[in-house]
């Protein structure tokens, strides 16, 4: 990775959570965040981490996508929005 790399994370949660953090203090990249549950997104501010409104805000913007969803239909859920170009 570059320091010129954005590297998202959409939802999170536990695993993501290890990831973002390590990247966020110890990385180059810039990290960026979103997920639809506030209390995880107020984790991020302390760490520099930017914190998008959408999901599409990370996969416009970072180099690199991370989805780590609590379920497997969350997954399912999200390919078939970008798929469908309604990945708000």
């Amino acid at each position: 990775m570059y320091s010129n790399d954005i590297v998202g994370f959409i939802c999170l949660g536990v695993m993501a959570q290890v990831m973002y953090r390590n990247l966020a203090l110890k990385g180059d990249a810039e990290v960026a965040g979103y997920d639809i549950r506030s209390e995880l997104l107020a984790r991020l501010g302390p760490l520099g981490i930017w914190i998008a409104g959408s999901m599409s805000q990370i996969t416009r913007r970072c180099n690199f996508v991370f989805l780590s969803p609590p379920k497997a239909e969350h997954a399912h859920e999200f390919f078939n929005r970008m798929i469908e170009g309604n990945e708000s």
